[in-house]
């Protein structure tokens, strides 16, 4: 993969992670994942953009973006579990 690729995708991963870690509520979290995961989302963008790349660097781009992608679902998954449950810690401390 070019270093232009390799840095493009790698710079999305970086900001989403720290948008991820920013979001102070669920729906900033899904707001995250439309942005970055949904159909005209920057990883599927850069996924689409794959066709244009020469053959033999096509491999290896769209496992490097399937793999940010599988990242970055996790995350937000993740994020929205620890926000879950501390919201179910909140309650149950206000109702014991």
């Amino acid at each position: 993969m070019t270093d232009v690729e390799n840095s493009s995708i790698q710079r999305i991963y970086k900001e989403a992670m720290r948008e991820v870690e920013a979001a102070s509520d669920p729906d900033a979290l899904r707001d995250l994942s439309i942005r970055y995961l949904g159909r005209k989302g920057r990883v599927t963008g850069f996924l689409r953009g794959i066709s244009k790349l020469p053959p033999e660097e096509r491999a290896s781009a769209g496992k490097q973006a399937n793999d940010v992608k599988q990242q970055i679902d996790g995350a937000l998954k993740t994020a929205l579990r620890r926000m879950d449950e501390e919201a179910l810690n909140i309650r149950r401390k206000l109702s014991g």
